[in-house]
C-alpha cells in the first residue's frame, strides 16, 4: 500500500518526533546561574537551558541573550542606569535561574508544525519545547526540522 505523502500544513510535531531533540539542555528549579553557563558549554548547539521543577514539568528558560546581557553588565560592556539596578543584576548572578527564568510557549507532538511555524515567526525564536500532556519537557523542536520539511516547498 502506497502512504500518502502529507502536506506540510497537515504535518504534525510527532511526524518530525524522530528529528526533536530528544535531550534539551535542562536543569532543576534553583540552580544557579554558573551551572546554567556550564550547561551551555556542554552542549554548545542549544539556545536555551530549560528549567524544570521537581516533577520534571517545565518552568521556563534561561536563553543565550539574557546571559550575554548579565555577562555585558558584568564586565561593563553594558552600561547601568543608576547604582541600585547595578547592585540587583549583581545580586542576580548570585543567586538562582529563577531571578532571569522566561516563560517559553510550549507545544506537544500532536500540535501541527505551522503551529510551530506561527509561534516562531511571531515571537522571534528559533526553537520550542515539546512537553507531555502533564507539562513535563520531552523534547525540544527547532527550526531544523522546519527545514527540513519546508524546503519541499520551494523550488529547486
Amino acid at each position: 500500500m502506497t502512504e500518502l505523502k502529507k502536506s506540510f500544513s497537515d504535518l504534525l510535531v510527532e511526524d518530525v518526533y524522530e528529528l526533536v531533540v530528544k535531550n534539551p539542555s535542562a536543569l532543576p528549579s534553583g540552580s544557579k546561574l554558573r551551572q546554567v553557563f556550564d550547561e551551555f558549554l556542554n552542549n554548545p548547539v542549544s539556545r536555551k537551558v530549560y528549567i524544570l521543577n521537581d516533577d520534571g514539568k517545565l518552568l521556563g528558560a534561561v536563553n543565550t541573550e539574557t546571559l550575554l546581557r548579565l555577562l555585558g553588565y558584568r564586565v561593563g560592556v553594558r552600561e547601568f542606569a543608576n547604582w541600585s539596578l547595578w547592585r540587583l543584576m549583581r545580586d542576580m548572578l548570585k543567586e538562582g535561574v529563577e531571578g532571569v527564568l522566561i516563560k517559553v510557549p510550549t507545544l506537544k507532538r500532536s500540535d501541527k508544525l505551522t503551529k510551530a511555524l506561527q509561534i516562531m515567526v511571531e515571537d522571534h525564536l528559533t526553537d520550542l519545547p515539546v512537553v507531555d500532556d502533564d507539562g513535563k519537557l520531552i523534547g525540544e523542536l527547532n527550526s531544523f526540522e522546519i527545514f527540513t520539511k519546508g524546503r519541499e516547498l520551494f523550488e529547486e
